[in-house]
């Protein structure tokens, strides 16, 4: 059984992470950041909303990630009320969307995951490591925080290819809505806390999302997942590729043609002229 903590109480289901690795945070922070919360673009509780997901941690500092599309570079990003930092870097194309913001002056960037909606944690909510892409077998049981669904969990069912949408997708069952962008994809089992991926995408007829594994997020920008209880994790050449068992589909951005895998890189398989289309959107 998995264990979700709430203030005061506790009750079965699951959990996630966040970064800055320490307990509690410090009275004297300004903000303290974790994977789930919302980040609002453009104004307090007004302009694009997305979901903050996990700090990754390269050569020039540490930054949490969220979906690509939701802002440019130099937009200011608002928790509910207040302006805690701004996009630094967004990539929307080719093979990623992810957005990296950097955070202000006393705002603490914690490796935990909790629910945007109700301030609940799987287990004790930090993230002890990352589940490879090669290893997100059809079925596996997965969770989800979006600041508008708040925390959902479905089963993997099927993978697929957009280059302007994080390239290699991986879809599930979770619901996930408008505004769940850039949220945490998350696995508790008996291995703990691992991150995932990152949401980019919904599927149109309502039956679930999409995500853009971990591994290739951290691939896109040299990076590593600091984890508790110390230490970090990276991508591997070796796990980037989809397991040979789950199925493809052609994923299509609303009318627009549908995308076919790449000849060449991290994918597994042959996809055929057969395979089914499936319709995606913000």
């Amino acid at each position: 059984m998995i264990m979700r903590t709430a203030a005061g109480f506790v009750t079965a289901v699951v959990a996630v992470l966040c970064i800055v690795l320490a307990a509690m945070p410090s009275a004297a922070l300004s903000y303290a950041y974790r994977a789930g919360h919302p980040m609002y673009f453009g104004g307090p509780r007004s302009g694009v909303l997305c979901t903050g997901s996990y700090t990754i941690t390269g050569t020039s500092g540490s930054f949490p990630v969220t979906a690509g599309h939701c802002a440019t570079p130099g937009t200011t990003v608002f928790g509910t009320d207040a302006p805690w930092g701004a996009v630094a870097y967004a990539k929307t194309y080719p093979n990623t969307d992810t957005a990296l913001v950097r955070a202000s002056g006393g705002v603490g960037l914690y490796q935990m995951v909790v629910d945007p909606r109700t301030g609940a944690t799987p287990g004790d909510g930090r993230v002890t490591g990352i589940m490879r892409t090669s290893a997100q077998s059809r079925d596996a049981l997965v969770g989800k925080m979006g600041v508008t669904s708040g925390w959902q969990e479905g089963r993997i069912r099927f993978w697929g290819y957009h280059p302007q949408y994080g390239g290699v997708l991986v879809c599930h069952t979770a619901t996930t809505l408008a505004g769940d962008s850039g949220g945490p994809v998350w696995r508790m089992d008996e291995f703990g806390l691992r991150a995932v991926g990152i949401t980019v995408l919904r599927l149109a007829d309502g039956s679930g999302g999409c995500y853009h594994p971990i591994d290739h997020v951290l691939k896109a920008w040299g990076a590593r997942l600091n984890v508790f209880p110390s230490g970090s994790v990276t991508y591997s050449e070796a796990t980037l590729s989809v397991p040979g068992s789950l199925p493809f589909v052609n994923l299509t951005l609303g009318g627009a043609s549908a995308r076919s895998a790449p000849s060449s890189g991290a994918t597994t398989g042959t996809p055929g002229q057969d395979a089914p289309t499936v319709v995606v959107t913000y």
